[in-house]
């Protein structure tokens, strides 16, 4: 019983680097869709087990994206500053 939640959550996990590699491009909205039918369908067979990692893997997903995009901006900035005469 124990196995197969942790293999459910393995798979949210997986899901989760999927979403990140993707970049959140339009058509990959569909893949975080059935992750979330996975959770539901988890959640009403399994209990709370299962919702802990792929919150942890939610998290994971969106400090990537978002610390991500604060890379390129400053990236940009210093780019900008540098050829400033």
């Amino acid at each position: 019983m124990h196995v197969f939640v942790y293999s459910v959550g393995a798979l949210y996990v997986i899901l989760a680097l999927k979403l990140i590699s993707a970049g959140f491009k339009t058509k990959d909205y569909i893949l975080f869709v059935y992750a979330w039918i996975l959770l539901i369908a988890s959640y009403y067979a399994y209990g709370l087990i299962s919702w802990i990692p792929l919150l942890a893997a939610i998290l994971l997903n969106v400090g990537i994206h978002y610390s991500a995009n604060f890379q390129e901006k400053m990236i940009k900035e210093s780019n900008r500053s540098r050829y400033k005469f």
